[in-house]
């Protein structure tokens, strides 16, 4: 079996692009649910089963404050709702769905890149 993998090319967040650096490893939380186990006093175990969103993390973009590319991101994260997101990967497919900023997005002024990760609604499709 042959498998492509290596850094997504773009990610797109509610309409403009953004490159992914090279040294980025984003990282796709697949979501389903967490398991976790309690023990009982008799010896037996509970499965507690809680859902847990997907998403992605470790996505490290390009920005170009020119563009306005940090106030966007501001803007997106404080947004209340879902946004579009696409995900070019480096075979060229695409991976689409709704989602959102999770947790802070930091910018890292001497490269001109953003650290954030994304969480959905729903399942990514490929387009």
């Amino acid at each position: 079996m042959s498998v492509t993998g290596g850094t997504p090319r773009t990610l797109s967040l509610d309409g403009p692009s953004f490159p992914v650096t090279t040294a980025s490893e984003p990282e796709e939380m697949l979501g389903g649910y967490n398991s976790e186990h309690e023990t009982d006093g008799d010896g037996s175990t509970a499965k507690i089963m809680v859902r847990a969103p997907n998403g992605v993390s470790n996505f490290t973009i390009r920005v170009d404050s020119v563009r306005g590319d940090r106030a966007l991101l501001t803007e997106l994260r404080n947004r209340p709702g879902f946004f579009p997101v696409e995900i070019t990967l480096v075979d060229g497919r695409v991976l689409a769905g709704s989602g959102s900023i999770d947790g802070e997005v930091n910018y890292n002024f001497v490269k001109s890149t953003a650290q954030l990760a994304l969480r959905f609604d729903g399942d990514l499709q490929e387009l």
